[in-house]
Formats: structure tokens, sequence, C-alpha cells
């Protein structure tokens, strides 16, 4: 007898028909019955589970099938992540704002000693400069004087008020004649002049003025007689001669004579320097615009004031000195024990003779620390010395030069560090893209992703369709006008910026006699004088040679799509954070920045602490 392999059932070996032993039922039947059934149970317990396993297959196989079916859905909350990072950026700022103090700053370049190291907001704000200026009293400008003869001198120097004159050393008169043209009217006349050399001046006179057409005498100022008032029944071609010698004198002395407080007034006023009106044809001052690129920087630096006393700042942080005078001083400040400074000098305009800037820490001269022969530096090209204070000291930088020296610009700054530790330099720098010249009123909507306009820019050449207007009053000017549609302009407002002609309302140009532009509802408007042209046609030939570049006010913006160059860049300039303590934001463009800040804890307590 023996089993089956696999369930182990009792079996007969024998052939039945040699089979002697009895057949035991309980072998060959109940057990292997009991054994069958175990086996089924066992198998039906495997399909069960490989059932169960099929259906969490299923289960998965669904589970991932909605997974791909949610793929796109995803992807576009993927995409939705960065707004919603945006949106938390801004939740963040205004729980910074919450717990924080914060703080606001607005300028061309922005200076805050009092910032955290946190996210800020910068808003750039477009606008516009020009230098303008009202003549004057009508004075005379010395520089249009045009020479006609000298004799026996050399014309040193001349600009709108003084000239300066050197005899040479011969016998007789020595003087510089000039020509020009005084209109009809009254005038008044005054001047004082300056002995420079060791020989006086001659006496009999130094200032004459005598008519072109018959040489007969205007007025002659002296020594004892330095103003006097004349009346012109016409407008008159003039003479007018600075002597230095008379004819009588037989000296060869050499003379330096300086003539100045020169005025010719239309108004009897004390002396005031010439100012002339600006903007205007002969004195033209270019409007400046935020143009193409905004290029903005965030710097931890520590800047060292400019002494504005001896210096005038002009565009772009030039610093222009505003006298020959030698030792003008140009910066004063203190610095801590192992406190760096760092000094830059660029040259924008050069000087002709040797001038010097010197470094003094507390009242000594420090010369590797100063520049030497500035006039030998090339233009443009950065210059840099450091000093790192072996105690705390107080460092003043100061201009050398001389009194034949002229005036010049450069650019200067000083980089301080904050603490006593040396801090490394860090800077931000951004870029923003401008698709067309921006002024004041411009803007750049973030929210509805627009580059807005209230200006546009038109350059009369003389080939537009300029016609004579029919203002009254047209002695001195002629009034012109261009047709150009802006239907709710008011003509009470000044509309209208112009590089060569004061801005107006356009009922001024209207009613008043004198050069102007304004911008009414439906014409801009404008009067030249009839020095420059005496009809229309020699109007456009004027404006030919002339070009007269205006922004003319717009009834209805002009409104530009963001590019999305633009778009990525302004969000980028919303990642920009301010530095702890000090912190330097500036531009290169006439925008104006508006800066909201948090400020740091420690930085306002350790002032507290101070006070």
């Amino acid at each position: 007898m023996s089993e089956t392999t696999n369930l182990k059932l009792f079996k007969h070996d024998e052939p039945l028909e040699t089979n002697t032993n009895a057949f035991d039922i309980d072998k060959s039947m109940n057990k292997n019955w009991d054994k069958i059934d175990s086996f089924a149970g066992t198998v039906n317990s495997k399909i069960s589970e490989l059932e169960s396993n099929i259906e969490t297959l299923e289960e998965r196989t669904t589970s991932l099938e909605t997974k791909v079916d949610k793929h796109d859905t995803d992807i576009k909350d993927l995409q939705s992540k960065s707004q919603e990072l945006e949106e938390d950026s801004q939740a963040f700022r205004d729980f910074l704002s919450n717990i924080t103090p914060q703080g606001e700053a607005e300028g061309k370049t922005i200076k805050v000693t009092d910032s955290a190291r946190l996210p800020c907001e910068i808003t750039i704000v477009p606008n516009n400069e020009q230098e303008i200026s009202e003549a004057s009293a009508n004075i005379l400008d010395l520089t249009k004087l045009e020479l006609t003869s000298s004799s026996k001198c050399t014309i040193d120097s001349k600009s709108e008020n003084e000239i300066t004159l050197t005899s040479t050393n011969e016998t007789g008169a020595s003087y510089a004649r000039f020509k020009t043209k005084l209109k009809a009217g009254t005038w008044y006349v005054k001047s004082t002049y300056e002995k420079i050399s060791d020989t006086d001046i001659d006496t009999t006179g130094k200032v004459t003025a005598q008519k072109v057409s018959d040489w007969s005498y205007v007025f002659s100022l002296s020594k004892t007689v330095n103003s006097i008032s004349f009346t012109l029944e016409e407008d008159t071609e003039m003479y007018i001669t600075f002597h230095v010698k008379g004819t009588a004198d037989t000296s060869t002395d050499i003379i330096t004579a300086r003539f100045y407080n020169l005025m010719f007034s239309k108004e009897n006023i004390d002396y005031t320097p010439f100012v002339p009106q600006k903007p205007s044809f002969e004195y033209p001052s270019e409007i400046e615009t935020v143009k193409n690129k905004i290029n903005l920087k965030i710097q931890n630096k520590n800047i060292a004031p400019i002494n504005t006393t001896d210096w005038e700042l002009t565009e772009n942080n030039t610093i222009k000195n505003k006298a020959k005078n030698v030792g003008l001083d140009l910066t004063e400040f203190d610095l801590k024990k192992g406190q760096t400074v760092k000094v830059s000098i660029k040259m924008v305009s050069k000087p002709s003779v040797s001038t010097s800037f010197s470094a003094y820490v507390d009242g000594t001269n420090v010369s590797s620390f100063g520049f030497k022969g500035i006039h030998g530096f090339n233009l443009n090209q950065i210059y840099t010395r450091t000093y790192t204070a072996t105690e705390d000291c107080r460092i003043k930088y100061t201009l050398w030069g001389n009194a034949n020296s002229d005036i010049f610009e450069f650019q200067f700054w000083a980089e301080l560090d904050d603490t006593t530790d040396y801090i490394v330099h860090e800077e931000q720098n951004y870029e923003l893209d401008i698709q067309q010249e921006m002024l004041a009123g411009d803007k750049i909507d973030l929210e509805n992703n627009k580059e807005i306009h209230t200006w546009e820019k038109i350059v009369l050449d003389g080939t537009q369709d300029i016609k004579l207007g029919t203002a009254p009053t047209q002695e001195n000017t002629i009034h012109l006008t261009y047709s150009y549609n802006n239907a709710s302009l008011s003509s009470y407002s000044i509309n209208t910026k112009s590089n060569k002609l004061k801005a107006c309302k356009s009922v001024d140009v209207w009613n008043n006699d004198e050069e102007g532009i304004g911008q009414s509802a439906t014409q801009l408007v404008f009067r030249l004088s009839k020095e420059k042209a005496t009809n229309l046609e020699e109007a456009k030939e004027y404006l030919a040679q002339n070009n007269l570049t205006c922004y003319l006010k717009k009834a209805q913006n002009t409104e530009l799509d963001l590019t999305e160059t633009q778009k990525k860049q302004l969000k980028e300039i919303g990642k920009a954070y301010t530095y702890k303590g000090t912190t330097n934001i500036s531009t290169d463009s006439v925008a104006i920045l508006d800066l909201k800040y948090s400020k740091d804890i420690e930085t306002l307590l350790a002032v507290t602490e101070e006070e």
C-alpha cells in the first residue's frame, strides 16, 4: 500500500484481481475525503485571497486611472502655485507690517539707516526734469556781445556779467570794443571794476557806448560815475568799449582790469547777476524724461554726504565747483577704529590746470589717500583710494586748485562700513524696460499690466502744417498755430512742455506779445520773436534750423500692454529687500522711487539707548 504524492491519500498498490487484503473503508475513504476536504478549504481560501487581491488591484487600477484623469488638473494646480506663493508673499508682507514698525521714503535716491533685512516694496514713479528760469530784468548778456575791434590788449575772460582785459607793454589806448543792439526805451547801466595789476586804470573813462550810425556818445562810465541811465528813441546798434588805458597814457606798464557787476537793464534796480530765460532758443533747456530702461540699484553702502556750501550738485550726482578758489571742502565724516572708507572720483569734464584732492585725518594730510594732478586723469575712468582708521578719527576731503583753474565737473563718493567689523558690500540690481519715454503723470499700471502715457511728443521742424495766428498785439512777435485736436483740454492750464520756449497758458500766448508756447483744446499755439521770423515762411525756415521739441498733454491716455519681459522684470523687482541698518537705493533715471520697508527693531533700540 502507498500514498499519493501531493495530498498523501491512502491507496492500494496491488491490482484488484490479486488483492488479498480487506478493503479499509476508514483509510481508503473517510480519511482520504477528510484530506481532500481540507485541501479544498485551503484552495478556497487561496482563491478568496486571490479574488481579494484582484479586487485590490482593480481598486488600485481605478485609483491610478483617477490620478491619470487628474493629471491635467494637477498641472494646473501646480501652475497656480506661483500665484498662491505671490499671494502668500504679500500676506507675509502684511504680517510684517502688523508686527514691525514700518517706514516710508521717497526720492530719486533714497538712504535709510533703520531698515531690517526683509522684503520691501519699491514703486517707480515716472518723472521729468528741466532747468527753468526767468530772465532777470532784461539784463544784457555780455557773452552775446560781438567783438569788432581791440587795441593793445588781450581778452582774458568773458562771461555773462564780467570781462577781464590785459594791456600790452605799449603806450597809448588799450581797449576792447563790442557791438550789440539795444531796444528802444530807457536803460540803466551800472559797472564795477577791479584793478588786478599794480598800475591803476586810466581815470578818463573805462566803459563807453557810441551809436554805430554816427559814433555819437550815448554814455561814459568812469571811476567817479559808475552808474547812469539813457533813453533810446528807437532800437539802436551800439559800440560798447571797455578801456584799460586812455589815448594820452604814455606808460608801458602791463595793466589787468576786471569789469564786473555790469548791468544793462530796463529796470532801475540794484545789481543782480544775469539770469537768462530758460527755456528759450538762445538758452535751450532739454527735458529729461524716463527713457528706454530704468536701472535700479539697492546697496548696503553708507555714502558720505557732500558739502553743498562750496559745491553744486547737478544731474546724475555730478558735482561742480562753484568758484575757482583754492581749498574747497568737499566732505567731512567720522571713522571708527578699524572702519574702512573707499573714496572714488570720476571726471566728467577736466580742468585745464593742475588740481588735486587731498585727504586729512584729524587735520593731518594723508598723501596716500589723496589724488594728485586731477587734470591728467582720463574722462569717465573711476579712480579709488581706501583708508582704514587705526583710531577713531575725523576725515576731511578737500579740493586744491589755483586762481587760474576753471570750473569743472566730477563725480565723488565715499563708501563707509557701518560698523567696526568689515561688512561685505552687497547690492541688488534690477532693470525695467520702458516702451515709450514717460513724464510725470504717466504710470505703470500693475493691476491691468499696462504702460499708461498722458503725454505725446512732437518735433516742430518746419514741415508741419503751421499757420499764422490772429492773436492781437504782434509788434514784437508773430503768433503761430498748429492744429492738434485734444478736445477736452483747458486753455487756462499749462498743458505743454518745450525745450526752447517758455510754457504758458494758451490764453496768455494769445494775449501777451512775448515768446511762449501753450496748448488749447484744438491747437498748439506759440509766438516767435520777430528777430527770428517776421512771416510764416521765415518761421518755417527758422524751425527747420532750430527744431522745437514739445510734449503735449493728451485728453485721452495711450495704454500699452506690458511686454512679457516687463512683466518678468516687475516680478523680480517685487522680490527686492532692504539691508539691516543702512540701505541705499538709487536709479540712473529721473524717475522717483517710493519705498515702503520694515524697520529693524535692534537698530531702533540701539538708537534709543544712545539717546
